[in-house]
């Protein structure tokens, strides 16, 4: 029980902060309180206050995270869509270096190059006939 209680605190604390520090990387507010994570854990390891309180402060937890990942997601969406310029190959952190990093072809680019490619192979075998 009292590795199980561990990983409860252990668990929900972790996700709660990385949620959060997804927030403060993107210049937005803590979207999950850390406080209510706490008194979810505390109410799940409890007996008897798990039967009652426990299901409703997690789905308080739940809600607050969902939103904040929406957030992120809807954030992201509008800022990623332009294309990134690649990155230097000697450009490095803490004298790591990596290798040069390429923009991914948008779903639609991707597409129009299989079209390009399979009418180009129905013309090479038209021609060869």
């Amino acid at each position: 029980m009292l590795v199980l209680s561990a990983w409860i605190f252990w668990n929900g604390l972790r996700l709660c902060d990385r949620v959060n520090l997804q927030c403060r990387l993107r210049g937005m507010p803590d979207g999950v309180p850390r406080g209510l994570v706490i008194a979810a854990c505390v109410a799940r390891v409890i007996p008897y206050i798990q039967l009652l309180a426990g299901p409703i402060t997690w789905l308080f937890v739940a809600i607050a995270m969902q939103r904040t990942v929406n957030r992120i997601v809807e954030l992201d969406a509008r800022t990623t869509s332009e294309r990134v310029a690649p990155v230097d190959a000697g450009a490095g952190v803490f004298g790591v270096r990596f290798p040069a990093v390429q923009a991914l072809p948008l779903p639609d680019d991707v597409a129009v190059q299989a079209e390009a490619e399979a009418a180009a192979a129905v013309t090479e075998q038209r021609q060869r006939r």
